[in-house]
């Protein structure tokens, strides 16, 4: 049985475990943390431990996935507390080695980071992977059985030639892009696609694309004629302000796209998002509106939840992309200046996150 490493209060407060360890990081030395360099704490970690990323100011850098069953857990990407410090990365890279595996079944949970992919181009060896409540910049998936579930995404995200993969309830805002593959078992639910370009996806193939609302971007990529979207079912999709609003999309090169009861040309209501506005804001409120004029989508998804990011099986509970795990909100030393031999009092207010 491994030892439980207990978290001090100037980073998180205790989850613990009495099957893993939990290793604690801050690069900041007003609140260390048990390792202060990530690689570090990464390569001296064993299967099934959660390393537990402290916010900082200052970026923890590249870091390679080494070995199996790790977690990764930050503090969101938009922390509400008195010091709201995130924990941001640039690369995460999974390691493969001789064509083995050694970063699977991680789990990768409320970080900041610029992009996530394997070591090699040899693709599917990086297998189920959990990534949630992350800001990412480019996502390339490495292997089958990836869950992709309340990110941000503002890169291109590649589901490669893999299986059995899910991408639900996130915003994208660049295109997904399956060129040159034909990954099956794949389920796109509950995102809003706000992408720049105007595209949400290229070439992909064999998906159940379900209760996603397509903002200002189009299912389809109208420059290119490779072999487009085929062999998808679209169900109780939104879209709005598209070139061509017709789900199943009309206007791309491929075949054999069908759906049913899909919501076309019609603005899903957004609570508080300007209309046309495709770009991210923490200010804005992505629910879709319960008064009058109400939203479509509203309860109109195939299991009876709203369409977006708000229902199905992964709805958003914030912004923040806030882990699951008690965190400390405010401290605050109530009487700072005493005399010798006094007692200083302490106010520590914490939260655990659904």
């Amino acid at each position: 049985m491994k030892k439980i490493i207990t978290l001090c209060a100037s980073a998180f407060l205790g989850l613990s475990s009495t099957l893993a360890t939990i290793i604690t990081v801050s690069n900041n030395s007003n609140t260390p943390g048990q390792y202060s360099n990530l690689q570090t704490a990464i390569n001296n970690a064993n299967s099934g431990d959660s390393i537990y990323v402290h916010g900082s100011s200052t970026n923890y850098g590249a870091i390679t996935i080494n070995k199996p069953g790790l977690s990764l857990i930050g503090t969101g990407h938009q922390p509400q507390k008195d010091f709201p410090f995130v924990s941001s990365l640039t690369d995460v890279t999974f390691d493969t080695i001789q064509y083995v595996s050694r970063g699977r079944n991680c789990k990768i949970i409320g970080l900041n980071l610029n992009s996530i992919g394997n070591a090699t181009s040899v693709n599917g060896l990086v297998t189920t992977v959990a990534i949630d409540r992350c800001k990412i910049g480019t996502l390339s998936i490495g292997g089958s059985n990836w869950v992709v579930t309340r990110c941000i995404i503002n890169g291109g995200t590649y589901p490669n030639n893999n299986n059995n993969i899910v991408l639900s309830n996130n915003m994208f805002f660049s295109n997904l892009d399956g060129t040159g593959n034909s990954p099956t078992s794949v389920l796109i639910s509950n995102n809003i696609f706000m992408c720049q370009n105007g595209v949400s996806m290229r070439e992909i193939d064999n998906a159940t694309i379900q209760n996603n609302i397509f903002y200002k971007s189009s299912p389809s990529w109208p420059y290119y004629d490779f072999s487009g979207c085929q062999n998808n079912t679209f169900n109780n999709n939104i879209a709005f302000l598209l070139g061509d609003n017709t789900l199943p999309p009309a206007g791309n090169s491929g075949a054999n796209n069908f759906g049913a009861a899909n919501a076309t040309g019609i603005d899903p209501k957004f609570v508080a998002v300007p209309i046309g506005n495709a770009t991210f804001n923490y200010s804005y409120d992505y629910h879709l509106r319960s008064t009058a004029p109400i939203s479509p989508g509203r309860n109109a998804g195939t299991d009876g939840t709203d369409i977006g990011i708000y229902g199905g099986a992964y709805p958003w509970i914030d912004m923040t992309g806030t882990p699951p795990i008690p965190q400390v909100k405010t401290f605050n030393v109530l009487n700072p200046s005493v005399n010798a031999g006094t007692p200083v009092n302490i106010s520590v207010k914490a939260k655990k996150q659904n």
